[in-house]
């Protein structure tokens, strides 16, 4: 797939949510590379072209919630890995995996997707890349993170490579989809045909040759020798916050030579950093602190700036009551930050066998096990990895 331009996407996503046109090329610029990260992860065509039509449609009504206009590809391929989360709630990576799905979804996000799509459905770090708009080195930084994150590593044998061919709709399908998308939404559909919005295909490629003629102007730059002590210079703005509750702190560069390194660290841990577009970066904390941000040129001068974070979820799912019954106990639980993250709910016996829940309602919060013969050990997670631990003793 061709490399997206962002200033491109910027200016349809400005648009896309009064304008059906607007919604219908952004729809065209974007489906393929959904399509085919939903057809990965379930290998039916059926079910994704489903899935698909069930992410733009709620794309079309929640286009206000997309947190930056630069943010808008991980925005939506998030919305994706939700859908089809809900259509693989029984899903694993399978019994060699080094990775559990609880494990998965205790991660970020962006982490969990990147792990789910290189270990789970074998794709390849550059077609990872493609799918999200990504560089292949923001996509390592990804997989690192993650791996550290779950304390182990995914690599050799115990990595399942699942067998794929790519995916693509044809025009009728996806013309058919993107109407049935309006008529659920009940907005007005587009009144430029879809095949006519394809043929746009050359605004959305990348600008190389203004690439090429920045690359040699910085290399002229950097060969005078004032050029080599030139500092960073660079704004930090909080955003809103992103889907998930999480604060968004983004990075816009000012400086004149090109970025060698942007890392960011809180508490001591690092966090990943996401490349949102040309000279722009994104931060998501997950924890509450003094956020440091460290920008490096490469001339390998820095520069550090230090934000403090203190708006998010740190609080775990509380228990409001529980209801032991002849043969289950139903659990009413509630979290008052992002909410409860009810597919990562599990227990675990003495032996360390895992027991999934009979079933759960997250309407009115609540969870249902079967009546353990022994004590069991209850988590119940949030969307961060804020999880409340219950020790049921039976007798």
């Amino acid at each position: 797939m061709e490399r997206l331009d962002q200033g491109y996407l910027r200016d349809l996503v400005k648009r896309a949510g009064t304008s059906g046109n607007a919604f219908a090329e952004l729809y065209a610029a974007t489906c393929q590379r959904q399509y085919a990260y939903i057809l990965y992860m379930l290998k039916d065509p059926d079910q994704a072209a489903q899935a698909l039509k069930e992410v733009y449609v709620y794309a079309l009504h929640h286009m206000a919630a997309v947190p930056h206009e630069d943010l808008f590809l991980p925005w939506i391929s998030r919305v994706s890995r939700r859908v089809c989360m809900d259509y693989l709630h029984d899903y694993h990576l399978g019994e060699n995996s080094v990775f559990h799905k609880t494990q998965l979804l205790n991660l970020p996000l962006s982490e969990s997707q990147v792990l789910l799509m290189k270990y789970g459905q074998g794709i390849s770090e550059d077609e990872i890349g493609d799918i999200l708009n990504l560089s292949r080195r923001t996509i390592r930084k990804m997989i690192k993170a993650g791996k550290k994150h779950l304390g182990s590593s995914a690599e050799g044998k115990d990595a399942v490579r699942a067998s794929r061919t790519p995916g693509e709709l044809d025009h009728p399908k996806a013309s058919q989809i993107l109407s049935e998308i309006f008529d659920e939404a009940g907005q007005k559909p587009n009144t430029i045909p879809l095949e006519a919005l394809n043929s746009y295909a050359v605004y959305r490629k990348e600008r190389f040759s203004l690439q090429r003629g920045i690359l040699a102007g910085a290399m002229v730059l950097f060969v005078l020798l004032p050029m080599l002590f030139i500092l960073p210079r660079f704004d930090v703005e909080a955003l809103e916050k992103g889907e998930r509750g999480l604060p968004v702190y983004s990075i816009r560069m000012k400086s004149v030579l090109p970025v060698g390194k942007v890392t960011a660290r809180l508490r001591s841990h690092s966090l990943p950093v996401y490349e949102a577009g040309r000279g722009h970066y994104t931060v998501e904390p997950t924890r509450n602190g003094e956020l440091s941000l460290t920008v490096s040129l490469v001339n390998r001068q820095s520069r550090n700036e230090v934000c403090t974070v203190n708006d998010v979820d740190a609080k775990s799912p509380e228990l409001v009551s529980s209801d032991i019954r002849t043969d289950s106990v139903l659990l009413t639980v509630r979290d008052e930050g992002i909410g409860v993250s009810w597919h990562g709910i599990y227990a675990a016996d003495a032996s360390g066998v895992i027991h999934y829940p009979i079933s759960f309602d997250a309407e009115q919060g609540t969870v249902l096990f079967e009546y353990p013969s022994e004590n069991w050990d209850v988590y119940i997670p949030d969307y961060i990895g804020n999880t409340l631990h219950l020790a049921m003793t039976f007798h």
